[in-house]
């Protein structure tokens, strides 16, 4: 048995991929089956962006949908919906409201004909620099496991992280408020906020904004993907047990309001200050939670505050807002992603990440771990 300690992004993706590998799960939540708000009044996914229909990097669902069971396409198919381009978001700038496409082309087209061709050609320069960025990022923590303890010269370098998001906000000129709405979202000072948070711009680019739409080409919350994953885990026989409040964690043992619960492995997919009241362990040092998802940002350095995936406890994993893969949806269904691969190798030793050749559940009973 694995125990997921938290209904959250994190904890459905990692619960759903284990699942599908062959483990038995069970899910642990304090609130009640959560409601779902009419269609009239929809709720953003995240409250880092507060578009309610918006879906950002839609490859992290669709691979968490693909290595759970039906494809998503399917999926959605299933409920009625569909996955479709979103319409471009407009700004409010220093040159007047700007309405942005996501792609390369259509931004450059767009700028060069109301702010002119060179800032059009210093934000298309900023973007490409981020995108240089983005490929630094990705093994620290959001397709990989993080583990370092510092970031040496050639990760600095590649992240720049000498800039902060007021500085890139400067050099885009009359776009600027895009760059330090990125750290007001996170609750943070755009002069502490590390520039490589920009990268949620270049990614927008790269990857375009996309929404649900039903069959009349309504547009649909994203949050009816909630309900989707919900679903998948009970096709799968995930044990959801809502109103089910962790007290105590210790290895192998998750104590509750209704009882122990016993588990082989054990992922806490809350904040870290309630992985520090559910452990008895020393709550963060340097580390402060957003009043919006996440952590603020006191510098770059915050990166190294987050927490890690594996505990300092055996069978006991932390996957949450917190990771370093970052607060955002599709950054918490990736730290879910690492979590699911992490566990299953260290209860099997076999290596599922999508690295490896494709890769079938084996017949018979889980081989233990060492």
């Amino acid at each position: 048995m694995i125990v997921v300690v938290g209904a959250t992004l994190p904890g459905l993706a990692a619960a759903a991929r284990l699942a599908r590998v062959g483990h038995q799960v069970v899910v642990l939540d304090r609130r009640a089956f959560p409601d779902r708000p009419a269609i009239p009044e929809p709720v953003p996914l995240s409250p880092l962006d507060p578009d309610p229909h918006v879906i950002l990097l839609p490859g992290a669902w669709r691979d968490l949908f693909r290595k759970s069971g039906r494809p998503i396409t399917g999926e959605l198919g299933r409920h009625g919906l569909r996955l479709v381009p979103a319409p471009a978001p407009s700004y409010a700038t220093s040159a007047g409201e700007i309405t942005l496409p996501a792609d390369r082309a259509g931004q450059w087209h767009t700028l060069a004909e109301t702010v002119g061709p060179r800032a059009a050609a210093t934000w298309r320069d900023l973007l490409d620099r981020l995108d240089t960025s983005w490929l630094a990022l990705r093994p620290l923590g959001v397709e990989a496991e993080f583990t370092a303890t510092r970031l040496d010269r050639a990760t600095k370098a590649a992240l720049h992280t000498h800039q902060t998001l007021a500085d890139l906000a400067r050099q885009a000129g009359p776009l600027g408020s895009l760059f330090t709405d990125l750290a007001l979202r996170r609750d943070s000072d755009p002069r502490t906020t590390p520039g490589w948070l920009g990268t949620r711009l270049s990614i927008e680019r790269t990857f375009g904004r996309w929404q649900l739409a039903d069959s009349g080409d309504i547009p649909q919350p994203a949050t009816r993907l909630l309900d989707i994953v919900l679903q998948r885990l009970v096709d799968r026989d995930v044990d959801l047990r809502w109103q089910t409040e962790a007290r105590h964690v210790a290895p192998g043992r998750v104590l509750t309001t209704e009882g122990p619960v016993e588990g082989r492995a054990i992922i806490i997919a809350t904040s870290p200050w309630q992985h520090a009241t559910l452990t008895g362990r020393r709550p963060p040092r340097g580390l402060t939670a957003a009043s919006t998802a996440g952590p603020q940002w006191h510098g770059w350095r915050t990166l190294l505050a987050l927490p890690r995936l594996r505990t300092t406890i055996p069978g006991v994993y932390h996957a949450s807002a917190f990771s370093p893969a970052g607060p955002e949806p599709w950054a918490q269904l990736l730290t879910g992603a690492l979590a699911a691969y992490r566990v299953h190798e260290d209860l099997t030793g076999e290596d599922i990440r999508p690295t490896n050749k494709d890769w079938s559940p084996p017949r018979g009973p889980l081989r233990p771990g060492p």
